[in-house]
């Protein structure tokens, strides 16, 4: 009889990322400390809200800005009543959970807002809220008006500041899913909205839009290049979902003699950073406490991203 095989036991990963974004409300809605005030003086079932897709978000824990902490700490779960995990070990095959009627499961995303430099920074949970969601979710709050904000993600300050300085643009590109375009998405932008009825026409899943001058010695309308950045950092997702597929544009700075034409990445250089040191309870799942203490070393880490933005 052979040596039975060693059984190898894996450690849990203790990652966690973690992401920069700016909270943006639209011209017609409150700062979003308005409606976190709001969700505060809710009772947990109130807090709860159906998205369009199905989707049921709440938020889980709030923690208003107190001395030494000028953010606000929240908690966000989205239940989930579809099929999911079971429990098992090395040597037992894996059961079922045993949930009560009406339960199911709940993924947790934790998020730190700073409403002076309307700073989100946002836990990156597969499987929980994403930034999508929480715009949607924030919208639905106030059950007399129906809000609007933008969760926009943090260029790296590079790439930030080159875009800032260029004035002469010689190209932009952008290609989207266009079934990931939500009607709201589309009125951010005219333009934008034009082109894409064109692919709806052709029931393309895809389409990409490429501004060019070629050969020319002219440059694209700066002002015309700087709507599209802003409107593509809005569609921009952090995952699977996203609206935008790739994204980049080709400029410089004309006061500068020596500078060259440089094509940028609007996607790919975004804020972020990832810890591998989070407490993990006997129930397999990152510590509240944790995930909070991870949000409040990246604000300390990127005050200076903050600051100066």
């Amino acid at each position: 009889m052979g040596k039975a095989e060693k059984v190898q036991v894996l450690m849990p990963s203790k990652n966690m990322s973690v992401r920069l974004y700016e909270a943006l409300p639209d011209d017609n809605s409150p700062p979003l400390e308005d409606v976190l005030s709001l969700l505060q003086a809710m009772s947990l079932p109130d807090r709860l809200r159906t998205l369009a897709d199905g989707k049921q978000i709440r938020a889980e824990f709030i923690q208003p800005p107190s001395d030494g902490h000028p953010y606000w700490l929240v908690d966000f779960t989205r239940l989930r009543f579809e099929h999911g995990p079971g429990r098992a070990s090395a040597g037992q095959p894996i059961q079922g959970f045993r949930l009560q009627a009406g339960e199911g499961f709940g993924e947790e995303t934790a998020a730190l807002y700073h409403p002076r430099s309307k700073s989100f920074i946002l836990q990156i949970n597969q499987f929980g809220v994403r930034k999508g969601a929480l715009e949607a979710y924030f919208s639905m709050i106030d059950p007399q008006t129906v809000l609007g904000y933008d969760i926009v993600p943090t260029l790296d300050p590079t790439v930030a500041a080159k875009l800032a300085h260029a004035d002469r643009f010689s190209r932009f590109t952008l290609k989207v899913a266009t079934g990931n375009i939500t009607a709201a998405m589309r009125n951010q932008n005219v333009s934008l909205a034009r082109a894409l009825e064109v692919g709806d026409q052709f029931q393309a899943p895809e389409m990409e839009i490429s501004l060019s001058v070629g050969h020319c010695r002219t440059s694209l309308s700066t002002n015309v290049v700087r709507g599209m950045i802003r409107t593509t950092q809005r569609l921009i997702g952090d995952g699977d979902g996203s609206a935008v597929l790739q994204a980049s544009v080709t400029g410089r700075n004309s006061a500068d003699p020596e500078a060259k034409n440089e094509m940028l990445d609007l996607i790919a250089p975004m804020v972020a950073i990832e810890f591998d040191d989070l407490q993990l309870g006997t129930d397999l799942r990152f510590t509240r406490q944790s995930r909070f203490h991870a949000l409040q070393r990246a604000f300390a880490g990127w005050r200076g991203i903050i600051r100066h933005r």
